[in-house]
């Protein structure tokens, strides 16, 4: 179902200020407020690439990035507007922020553009009842707490794209698609989250052993982790994809029959595209922090002592959360793969 409608058609403003993972949990909520109100636009305000994903996909219909000039007179106040914002705003009778206000600030704004229906509230609000992220999202719509969420069916990659992110990876040197590609990805928003380097060169060392073909995710803060990976496999090379476009990277995880990878942005994206996921969790909670996809597995290793303080976890050199054996991890990706 796309979320494109008539032109006429009234808009439902969305404004979501979190990163990449957090947006993505987003998505179920995105699909209530199309339920429920199928006649509206879905219009965007989200950081970064992941609004056009989201467009592109059709979760949305309107994409702005926060930090254009549509988010300047959102939290800045500044009446300057792009068109075509100003006559979508002009359209516009309900709006949903996943954020707090205690300024005032964005519902000043919102209601000089005199939109009828302003909800505002933070995922993190202390009075939400809901557990996971993405319930807490639903919880903000809907005002009703879910039993369960899953992204399903998954996000939707174009077949144009798909056939993009096939010749990158056979430029690569990876000729198997599908059920012969593994994709890994070391690396973390914080090194705090990331894994034994081991159990990646594990996996690796697996896929290579059952006649298939790995490929590392590298991020632009990724290389220590990448390095770490990389050092333990000193027989082979693996390839390793840095790919800064978010639909690239999208379609490519869309190939690969697994994905291995810490909490992190690219694990909750390859799990939205419905990619068998195993996520190593360690000082982040997964009943609040779990990716949503259709096929997703969480590992983690022992109690986490330190949380919720992570001041304790920065200074954490145990990390008994994150002792994950590489045989467990290995016998959970053969469960995956079946063969």
């Amino acid at each position: 179902m796309r979320a494109k409608l008539a032109d006429a058609a009234n808009v439902l403003l969305v404004i979501h200020p979190g990163t990449l993972g957090d947006v993505l949990v987003a998505i179920p909520s995105l699909r209530v407020m199309r339920a429920k109100f199928p006649r509206h636009d879905l219009a965007l305000v989200a950081r970064g690439e992941v609004g056009d994903l989201l467009k592109q996909a059709g979760e949305v219909s309107q994409v702005c990035g926060l930090e254009g000039a549509f988010g300047s007179t959102l939290f800045g106040g500044e009446p300057i507007l792009p068109s075509p914002w100003r006559e979508w705003l002009g359209r516009c009778d309900r709006a949903i922020g996943f954020l707090s206000d205690p300024e005032g600030t964005v519902r000043a704004t919102l209601d000089r553009f005199a939109i009828a229906h302003v909800t505002l509230r933070s995922p993190f609000d202390g009075t939400l009842q809901a557990i996971h992220q993405s319930a807490r999202f639903i919880e903000i719509v809907d005002q009703a707490v879910p039993t369960k969420v899953r992204l399903v069916p998954p996000l939707q990659i174009s077949h144009n794209r798909r056939a993009e992110a096939g010749e990158i990876l056979r430029s690569m040197g990876v000729k198997l698609l599908g059920d012969g590609l593994v994709a890994v990805h070391p690396g973390s928003g914080s090194p705090h989250k990331c894994a034994d380097p081991r159990l990646y060169a594990g996996v690796i060392t697996w896929a290579w052993d059952r006649g298939g073909q790995a490929v590392m995710i590298e991020g632009p803060a990724d290389g220590e982790a990448v390095s770490a990976v990389t050092g333990l496999l000193s027989h082979r090379q693996v390839p390793i994809l840095k790919q800064d476009d978010l639909n690239v990277l999208a379609a490519v995880l869309a190939q690969a029959s697994l994905f291995v990878g810490n909490d992190s942005g690219v694990t909750h994206l390859a799990a939205s595209v419905g990619t068998s996921t195993v996520a190593l969790f360690g000082p982040t909670d997964p009943s609040r922090w779990a990716p949503i996809g259709p096929a997703v597995q969480v590992l983690q290793g022992g109690p986490c002592g330190c949380r919720p303080d992570w001041s304790r976890v920065r200074t954490c050199e145990a990390r008994p959360c994150l002792r994950i054996d590489v045989s467990t991890l290995l016998s959970l990706c053969q469960r995956i793969v079946g063969t």
